[in-house]
């Protein structure tokens, strides 16, 4: 199971939703992460790494 929290945008300043696996502090591109993150930090953008590494996973899981 996955799960998205907020942190540091790996692209430039500011705020990126990463993937994180549940029972995890860190991101799928490898970032830690504050478990305190919640979806009370908003914003718009996508850590790439967490999306192209989640996105691989999905192709190749079998359940």
């Amino acid at each position: 199971m996955y799960e998205m929290r907020t942190g540091t945008d790996p692209t430039g300043p500011g705020l990126a939703w990463h993937v994180i696996a549940r029972g995890t502090n860190h991101a799928l591109c490898g970032q830690p992460l504050n478990p305190t993150n919640t979806a009370q930090d908003t914003t718009d953008r996508h850590c790439l790494p967490c999306m192209k590494a989640f996105q691989q996973h999905m192709a190749t899981s079998t359940t």
